[in-house]
């Protein structure tokens, strides 16, 4: 009887999804999984625009972001960043970039980037990919 019950709490917890690379919403948590679309990042980084530039030495109420990709968080020259970016360890990686950009205030707690987060991963993956064309 023991073992019976034991077997079944093992097939319940392998049902779980816990693991996988697919939340119970089916969609990716994961950079690695998706394909960015760069021209549709382009036009999804109006959103941004409001705040950075991608233009060389233009900072705006939030850094440049030209050249970001691989980056240190906190390191854009001229740019007045919070402690907690600075001190926050980060390398602007696609996968870090993509978790920052779900939801900056849970990704790096007292920066400064007053913005909700964008909750669609393939919109994410998408102004990723276009920010790397930006060098």
């Amino acid at each position: 009887m023991r073992q019976t019950a034991l077997i079944g709490l093992v097939l319940l917890a392998g049902c779980s999804g816990q693991g996988t690379e697919q939340p119970e919403s089916g969609q990716p948590t994961s950079f690695a999984v998706l394909k960015g679309d760069a021209a549709r990042g382009k036009t999804l980084f109006s959103q941004c625009a409001a705040c950075h530039s991608v233009t060389p030495g233009t900072d705006m109420i939030g850094p440049n972001l030209r050249g970001i990709v691989g980056t240190k968080a906190g390191d854009v020259a001229g740019y007045q960043f919070t402690a907690a970016m600075k001190n926050s360890g980060i390398i602007w990686s696609p996968q870090q970039l993509y978790e920052f950009l779900e939801s900056p205030q849970a990704k790096v707690p007292g920066t400064k980037m007053p913005f909700g987060g964008i909750p669609d991963p393939q919109s994410r993956a998408d102004i990723i990919a276009w920010l790397e064309t930006q060098k």
